[in-house]
């Protein structure tokens, strides 16, 4: 009996809630039938659908799908009065507009107090606020999800997003974004995206002082002065914010528990500078380019001081400064930075070398721009080298290179100059004694290839995906012995490789395939007893070696073909 009054209790404090709230719509829904946008009977099923959603909402276990329902009903109906608006001629927008915008807002809040931690549900309520440009509204938004998601790294960036481009306040996006990388030191994301905003302002700062026939001088860098400080920070969009109260209800419901931050202060977008980065943002920095990017500069150091370890935090950097101007002064900083602690690194030197080519990768027809990354690549790529060769990153240059010359609207006579570049890194790599068994295998396609005039040498190699690679060989060697020369040079690099890598299976699978394509279709019984020693001999020295299965493949597939009994 006691738990059975108790229920009921709850069911009748829940009763007067949904009732307290149907009563706020009545003028609106009296205001929307007078103005002729909806007739008796649509408004009484509005009413009928809207207290079911009503109940729903407020009981204990209510869940996320019922806000989203109860939304869905709110916004089928703002459209449909916005097509009845039109058909009725009513350009302006009324009272009813607002109020439907306020209840909207009303739900999304409550079910944001509900589900506090649902970053996709308070992405949805920002993504409906700034489809309705309600910028004040979007403000209360941003404090009270930054309050409870502290981690949320994509509602931090996107707030400090908010503040740079719809509102021109670089200040208060510097901020947000200081605040954010004290609450996540290590996300990699947060420090990229801070240092692409300072790079971004910086730009700006050097366009406007351009503008301004500013050559230089005290200041230039000093806060927002100079960027944003004329544009005015309260000058916002109209949007529905004209025409609503403060109140997240037609009833003046207000909900703000949210709204205090850990800091015991308002959870607004402006929180306290960041201390570490606080000196570089004052107005000591001279004027011209090197002063308005070395806040992005500190930031740079900053960033590598908190985490030293990442590789794509640097090279993200670097892919910023190319996208923007201002960057030009601290790249070849940030490029030293990833030498001098990674300079061993293969995926490192690629990547400086991949991204001059990048850069152009918007101009789909090759010109002298590409032509010059290009040559910037090789630069770097010899750098990278000369700096700290090994296997591993002459065996990365070589297929680097190699991949280059497959890339669509390349010049002809700039993919014989790659493949020429090729070999010489496969020579270098050989002299040297920091060959892999690739290398070698690289080495031999590029000979093959470039008599074929091919353009890709993918299919040469041993691990192609062709049904018989060996039938693809001999193919391509052709039985008139044209490509004689060229066969016989892969076949010295293979054997080449096979004296440093003598147990490497597709290093030897390579070779007898090559053997298989110069002896064509009809071989010399010369030919069979050389092919027949090759095969048992490397045979021999790849016993018990794991992947010897793709030799015997090979071999047994190739003397398959012209009568496998000379093995």
């Amino acid at each position: 009996p006691r738990r059975s009054g108790t229920c009921r209790g709850r069911n009748a404090a829940m009763a007067d809630r949904v009732r307290e709230v149907m009563e706020s719509m009545v003028p609106e829904l009296e205001d929307v039938q007078r103005r002729g946008l909806c007739s008796a009977s649509e408004v009484k099923v509005l009413v009928r659908r809207r207290e079911r959603f009503e109940y729903l909402v407020h009981r204990p276990r209510a869940t996320r799908d019922d806000f989203l329902r109860y939304l869905q009903l709110e916004m089928n109906f703002e459209a449909l009065l916005k097509c009845r608006r039109r058909r009725l001629g009513m350009t302006r927008q009324g009272p009813p507009d607002f109020a439907i915008r306020r209840r909207i807002h009303f739900i999304f809040s409550r079910a944001a107090r509900r589900f506090k931690g649902d970053e996709r549900l308070w992405m949805q309520w920002i993504d409906f606020a700034e489809r309705r440009k309600a910028d004040k509204r979007l403000e209360r938004i941003y404090g009270r999800a930054l309050a409870v998601l502290p981690h949320s790294v994509p509602l931090w960036t996107r707030a400090a997003a908010w503040e740079f481009e719809a509102r021109s306040n670089a200040s208060a996006a510097r901020r947000l974004l200081q605040r954010a990388l004290r609450a996540n030191r290590g996300s990699r994301e947060l420090w990229l995206a801070y240092f692409r905003f300072e790079l971004i302002f910086a730009e700006r700062v050097q366009r406007r002082r351009s503008a301004l026939g500013l050559d230089g001088g005290a200041g230039a860098a000093d806060g927002d002065d100079v960027a944003a400080g004329s544009m005015a920070d309260g000058e916002e969009a109209v949007g529905e914010d004209d025409g609503e109260d403060d109140g997240e209800d037609g009833g003046g419901l207000e909900v703000g528990d949210e709204d205090e931050d850990e800091d015991g202060g308002a959870a607004g977008l402006a929180p306290a500078p960041m201390t570490d980065v606080e000196g570089a943002e004052g107005g000591e920095l001279g004027g011209g380019s090197a002063a308005t990017s070395a806040v992005a500069r500190y930031v740079y150091e900053s960033a590598v001081a908190a985490m030293p370890e990442d590789v794509e935090l640097r090279l993200g950097c670097l892919r910023a400064c190319g996208e923007v101007e201002a960057g030009a002064p601290i790249q070849a900083a940030i490029e030293t930075s990833l030498r001098d602690s990674f300079g061993e690194s293969a995926a490192v030197a690629v990547a400086l070398a991949s991204l001059p080519l990048d850069r152009c990768a918007a101009e789909p027809e090759w010109g002298s721009a590409h032509a010059a990354a290009l040559r910037a690549a090789l630069q770097s790529l010899d750098a990278s080298l000369a700096a700290a060769p090994s296997a591993h990153l002459r065996d990365a240059c070589v297929a680097w290179v190699e991949a280059v010359t497959q890339r669509e609207g390349l010049p002809p006579a700039t993919v014989v100059r790659m493949r020429k570049k090729a070999l010489q890194l496969c020579k270098a790599a050989h002299a040297a004694g920091e060959a892999s068994p690739s290398v070698y295998q690289r080495w031999a396609a590029l000979h093959f290839a470039a008599a074929l005039s091919a353009a890709d040498v993918s299919g040469l190699l041993p691990d192609a995906s062709e049904p018989d690679a060996a039938l693809a060989w001999r193919q391509l060697g052709g039985s008139d012995g044209a490509h004689d020369g060229a066969l016989q040079l892969a076949l010295s690099a293979c054997e080449a490789g096979a004296i440093r890598h003598p147990q490497d299976a597709s290093l030897a699978c390579m070779r007898l395939r090559l053997l298989l394509a110069r002896c064509g279709e009809r071989p010399t019984l010369s030919d069979l007893a050389h092919l027949r020693d090759l095969f048992h001999e490397v045979a021999s020295a790849l016993r018990g070696t794991p992947g010897a299965l793709c030799v015997w493949r090979g071999g047994v597939g190739g003397g398959g073909a012209r009568g496998g009994g000379s093995f």
